[in-house]
């Protein structure tokens, strides 16, 4: 499905709800997956938003490392769309570039603290074989009930967006196969 997108300036009745996105990913621009999904309908950009707004910008867990497994997903997932958005959105919440770069690179890094590392190395598996992975495993090694559900949930959520990006044809840079 090769969609096409709402730009900016058509986006009418949108427009507020493209400034919402520009500003809470701390972008100069509305992505292309979100674009994307203003074309397919209305509602589809405005639930999706929503989800993913409460999803990884919203919660327990910080911004950041939401983002991070974001990154991670769309690294293990193949999807170059993605890693090229999240790890804009990264750099532009302060995270350091060779940070970023590991995380795109390797799904690691390996200046994290343990817990952080065991935390992506759960969410890279679970994108990989949610079947083959306990999302309670997460408790066994110390985080919350809330911070587990939080992870799948943001594992989840990127994998929906990186997967319609690449329906859509994404390319890295956000414009159109």
């Amino acid at each position: 499905m090769a969609a096409r997108m709402v730009s900016e300036s058509e986006a009418g009745a949108l427009s507020g709800l493209y400034g919402e996105i520009r500003t809470r990913l701390g972008l100069s621009r509305v992505p292309g997956v979100f674009k994307a999904m203003a074309a397919v309908s209305h509602d589809v950009l405005v639930q999706n938003w929503t989800a993913f707004r409460h999803t990884v910008l919203e919660g327990a867990l910080p911004r950041t490392v939401k983002q991070m497994i974001a990154l991670v997903v769309a690294r293990e997932q193949g999807c170059g769309y993605g890693v090229n958005l999240f790890s804009e959105v990264l750099c532009g919440l302060g995270v350091e570039t060779p940070v970023v770069r590991s995380l795109a690179e390797h799904g690691d890094c390996a200046d994290f603290p343990l817990d952080l590392r065991r935390l992506l190395a759960f969410a890279r598996a679970y994108c990989v074989d949610p079947d083959g992975v306990d999302p309670d495993s997460l408790e066994f090694e110390g985080f919350s009930e809330e911070d587990s559900a939080e992870v799948v949930d943001a594992v989840l959520m990127t994998t929906g967006l990186v997967r319609f990006a690449a329906e859509c044809g994404l390319a890295p840079d956000g414009d159109m196969k």
